[in-house]
């Protein structure tokens, strides 16, 4: 079951863009509208959103008894949607899968911000019903992995996201060659099918139209973590290091210096217990900016 439902924790079944089901779990106990977080998973085909990856208490059950509504659901391809994923580009010949992944992300940020409207923005019978009271201007993103890449691309094209936290999610690509640890772009458009184009780059990649710094500095300023283990199998951490450090600018130059943090922690990819506290660690103090400056937290 991956319900995590209980007395304290509430569960409803939503369902946005073109047909996508997912489940928000949120606190009954909230009194205000509540910060929500969309949790994009990693490369779990079986499972989607609740793989065995998670050891310990999901991120779903984590984050509402701390007071935050998530929304999860499997992306395009894995979990429930694994056969959605069968001949797509037949029926799709000019999209891509991650692009479907990104506008998939987008149409969430669409349900929450309608279920949050409270300005006679929209007609009521439009309005998703029986979901908690949102606080759209606290929507924020945070994936592992592939979702880790997702959540950089979205996060860049919709300013409605207000932070990211992207957990052993790139490597910069343009440097991503086959004869890295990491398998180079073969990762992307042949072995996962994501984005088929950049194989037409294979031996050049430096060509590459765009690149993860580039999505960084269009999430600039608004908060943004990124943790990058130095035992990550499929980065390259002195790439990262370099591609962070052409960035921090994007931030300080708009005063928001403080907005941007990075990490490395001594560890291998994973999004288990201690993964999950320095999300929260960095995320309270984001959500909760006013209580920080209070003293309060």
């Amino acid at each position: 079951a991956r319900g995590q439902e209980n007395d304290k924790i509430g569960r409803v079944g939503v369902n946005f863009g073109e047909y996508v089901a997912g489940d928000l779990y949120y606190p009954r106990s909230a009194k205000e509208p509540v910060p929500v977080v969309i949790w994009l998973h990693p490369y779990s085909y079986n499972l989607g959103y609740s793989g065995a990856y998670m050891v310990g208490p999901p991120i779903q059950q984590f984050l509402p008894e701390k007071g935050v509504a998530v929304l999860a659901f499997d992306q395009l391809g894995f979990g429930s949607r694994l056969h959605e994923a069968t001949r797509f580009y037949e029926r799709h010949p000019r999209w891509s899968r991650l692009g479907k992944m990104v506008r998939d992300v987008r149409s969430a940020v669409d349900l929450l911000v309608l279920a949050g409207e409270s300005d006679g923005v929209g007609r009521p019978e439009d309005r998703p019903k029986g979901l908690p009271s949102i606080d759209t201007n606290r929507i924020y993103l945070l994936g592992y992995s592939l979702g880790g890449t997702v959540a950089l691309h979205a996060a860049a094209l919709d300013d409605r996201v207000a932070g990211v936290a992207c957990f052993a999610g790139f490597t910069p690509m343009r440097t991503d060659r086959d004869d890295k640890p990491t398998g180079g772009l073969r990762r992307f458009w042949q072995w996962h099918a994501l984005q088929p184009q950049l194989g037409l780059f294979q031996g050049r990649e430096s060509e590459l139209p765009y690149d993860f710094d580039d999505l960084l500095r269009l999430v600039a300023p608004r908060p943004c973590l990124v943790v990058s283990p130095q035992h990550d199998r499929d980065a390259d951490p002195v790439d990262v290091e370099r591609c962070v450090d052409s960035v921090r600018s994007a931030w300080s130059d708009r005063g928001a210096a403080a907005s941007f943090t990075y990490e490395t922690p001594d560890d291998y990819s994973r999004f288990q217990g201690d993964q999950q506290e320095a999300f929260w660690k960095w995320f309270e103090p984001v959500a909760w900016p006013n209580l920080l400056a209070t003293g309060e937290l």
